[in-house]
């Protein structure tokens, strides 16, 4: 990952693990929601429920480039889910999986020249989805300059 590639840029990994339910008949609501200060997001795709998060449990374990997954988060997603998300409702868990994210010590994405001729825009510290774009642009507008 990029710190492998640039040991001084800045960013350490953090990896994040996700879980997908079955389809759930029925489900009651519809949207993307954050709890706990953005440590577990989740959201429906069709009647099924993406979640993830937890990192929070265990930071040292999640600062890692390593893609596998650990028990005590997939069990935190897993009670959430059983708990506070989906309580009464039957379900089993159909996908897991991890990704690593990249995090910046200010909390705050960055886009900077590394090089005369290399530009980063990283960082996006757990919100790329909403925030790749942006950044993908601002970091053209650095280079073009």
């Amino acid at each position: 990952f990029t710190a492998g590639l640039l040991p001084n840029c800045g960013i350490a990994p953090g990896r994040g693990q996700v879980v997908v339910t079955s389809p759930i008949p029925d489900l009651p609501w519809r949207g993307t929601y954050h709890m706990e200060q953005g440590f577990y997001y989740f959201r429906n795709v069709g009647q099924r429920v993406l979640l993830g998060g937890a990192r929070n449990l265990a930071f040292d374990e999640e600062t890692t480039g390593d893609m596998g997954l650990t028990e005590v988060i997939q069990q935190a997603l897993e009670s959430l889910l059983k708990e506070t998300i989906l309580p009464g409702r039957d379900f089993a868990i159909e996908h897991r999986w991890a990704g690593i994210m990249g995090f910046t010590e200010r909390g705050l994405p960055e886009v900077k020249m590394a090089s005369k001729r290399i530009a980063l825009g990283f960082g996006c510290n757990g919100m790329g989805v909403a925030l790749s774009a942006d950044i993908a642009a601002e970091t053209a507008e650095l280079l073009a300059q």
